[in-house]
């Protein structure tokens, strides 16, 4: 479980980061693919829009929600045990 938190915690890292890094650069990136395509292709550019919109507005909440289920599973692993195993109020005073 150890190691499933710290991938989850680290790869959402590493992909928040891709997604700002793309978001920032996407319009260079876009304005780069167009001046090497040739005037005949501009359908090709409408394509390349949309993956790298796509692309854009998906990596960054995608590595949020990554960094939160691994922040998660550390809570649960770390603060769960010392809860109550069972809600009925008999059952936990009948325990030594």
């Amino acid at each position: 479980m150890q190691t499933i938190k710290k991938r989850f915690i680290y790869t959402g890292i590493l992909i928040f980061v891709a997604g700002i890094v793309i978001e920032t650069l996407s319009s260079a990136i876009l304005g780069a693919i167009a001046t090497a395509l040739e005037p005949s292709r501009v359908p090709m550019m409408w394509a390349v829009e949309s993956i790298v919109g796509a692309t854009r507005s998906g990596l960054a909440p995608l590595g949020a929600v990554l960094l939160a289920i691994g922040i998660a599973l550390h809570w649960l692993r770390d603060y769960l045990p010392e809860a109550p195993t069972t809600s009925d109020p008999d059952a936990e005073q009948t325990r030594p």
